[in-house]
């Protein structure tokens, strides 16, 4: 009979059944690989390998007739199908583990399984080259058995704590496992029974697939699931902080229209020193305000994320990152909150708040900023005044609108100088994306947000050099090599009170 004659569902091995499924699990882990290069989630990989382990078990049953010129590959292959088993084992636990987030819920069982596992890894490698060097069937066979015994205890351990997990999604592998469970027990039994009988077992099998493809199916259903989710989460965290925003932009205005009834009022009634007098508190009061939006500009999201990271930290058990990175966000949260109450601070003391700024933001990128400090030792830091928090701003663009999507070395320096008797020089150099990038990149966005930092800093640096016999001067300057963005430069020349 010819394989094209069988029927599909009493004969998986002898007629096509078998390779059509083998042909759209392959599809299903190329799909998900690519997916991993685009998104980096290692989930898709764990995926895309899982199928990989179970097409290379099932090539065993294949009849040469499919592959007339297979050559070596899918021999070698067939020869070795027990180590494709342990490691679809080996790798559902990972992905069982990372899917429902194990170490989160049962961090000391997940540390007891994931010994467990390595030895899993190491006993799957040491059967390997054991076959290779003797070729032995039988003693192959026997690790085998014994690998089985040991993932039978470890799979009652497992189920439990997913049982337990409080996952929203972890019915997806639970009900998944069992599927497999009872369609390969289904099929173990059949395979006895035919096998008693002297009868070829292949519609025993015909159940094991229909496991793995369940199986399978439900696995894709949860990681698209998931995906939702987090997508979800995402927007929502977009859409708080655009609300948080909005409320920060009335407050605003309120606070204008108030300021501007005050002034309207007392005009009428006050005298033209006292009109002057109040004018002049008005536009410190305005002033302060913008100082005011300024940080609540940058603590909604670098607190969020700040407070996000040290969470992370937390949960993971790094009690010692997590100090140090509380230190570091607490004393900076001091500086802001006394610099807010003062305006205009010395030098030393705003060197001292950005340098601490930029640590902390580092620290989210695994310290890969390499950040230098160029300071001229003739000037007094301490006896040069200058407005509050003049430079967060522009280390913050450098920063998330630069340097955050260069691979590779990231450079950013802050430098200061005597520029003449009457002014100094501060630069902040970095060799991101420039700034013609940013902005492209900036209106694919779905949700953007306008920065109201640098127009709040020109307008703080206008008042602070108001009288004064010398402006101040602000330059950008985007450097490119063959073409390329290769980094911006701010410079702010300011006049020496």
């Amino acid at each position: 009979m010819q394989p094209d004659t069988l029927d599909w569902f009493s004969h998986p091995h002898s007629s096509a059944l078998l390779i059509y499924l083998l042909g759209g699990w392959s599809i299903f882990a190329v799909y998900h690989i690519i997916l991993y290069l685009r998104n980096k989630n290692t989930l898709y990989l764990l995926y895309g390998l899982y199928l990989v382990a179970i097409i290379g078990y099932q090539i065993k049953f294949l009849r040469p007739s499919y592959f007339p010129y297979s050559g070596a590959a899918i021999s070698f292959i067939k020869d070795i199908p027990e180590i494709f088993a342990e490691l679809s084992y080996l790798i559902y636990f990972v992905f069982a583990f990372k899917f429902l987030n194990i170490k989160k819920d049962f961090p000391k069982w997940y540390k007891l399984i994931s010994r467990a596992l390595v030895l899993i890894a190491i006993f799957t490698l040491v059967s390997f080259v054991l076959n290779l060097v003797t070729n032995d069937k039988v003693l192959a066979m026997r690790l085998y058995h014994f690998f089985v015994i040991y993932i039978l205890i470890l799979s009652v351990i497992t189920y439990v704590m997913f049982f337990r997990s409080r996952h929203p999604l972890r019915f997806y592998i639970i009900i998944g496992s069992l599927l497999l469970l009872i369609f390969s027990v289904i099929s173990l039994i059949l395979t006895i029974q035919d096998i008693a009988l002297n009868q070829d077992p292949q519609y025993a099998y015909l159940w094991l697939y229909t496991g793995y493809l369940l199986e399978t199916i439900l696995f894709a259903l949860g990681l698209g699931h998931l995906q939702y989710f987090n997508e979800r989460e995402k927007i929502e965290a977009q859409n708080n902080l655009i609300h948080q925003m909005e409320q920060n932009k009335q407050l605003q205005q309120q606070v204008e229209r108030d300021l501007r009834q005050n002034v309207t009022a007392l005009t009428k009634k006050a005298e033209k020193d006292e009109i002057e007098h109040i004018k002049m508190r008005y536009e410190q009061q305005l002033s302060e305000l913008k100082l005011t939006v300024l940080r609540s500009q940058m603590n909604p999201h670098f607190i969020f994320n700040s407070l996000n990271s040290i969470k992370r930290y937390i949960i993971e058990n790094e009690q010692e990152n997590a100090v140090y990175y509380l230190n570091k966000f607490s004393k900076l949260i001091r500086k802001i909150l006394s610099a807010s109450m003062e305006g205009d601070i010395s030098l030393a003391e705003e060197l001292e708040t950005a340098e601490l700024y930029v640590n902390i933001e580092n620290i989210r990128f695994n310290d890969t900023i390499n950040f230098k400090k160029d300071i001229d030792n003739s000037l007094n830091l301490d006896t040069i005044k200058i407005p509050a928090l003049i430079l967060q701003p522009f280390l913050e663009n450098a920063i998330w609108h630069g340097l955050a999507l260069v691979k590779g070395d990231k450079l950013l320096t802050l430098s200061v100088h005597r520029k003449s008797e009457d002014y100094i020089k501060i630069t902040i150099d970095d060799n991101g994306i420039g700034r013609k990038r940013s902005a492209e990149l900036k209106k694919k966005k779905l949700h953007k947000r306008d920065s109201l930092g640098i127009v709040l800093t020109k307008e703080r640096l206008e008042k602070f050099t108001r009288d004064m016999k010398n402006v101040y001067r602000l330059t950008f300057i985007d450097f490119e090599e063959y073409g390329q963005p290769k980094g911006t430069k701010v410079t702010i020349e300011m006049p020496l009170r």
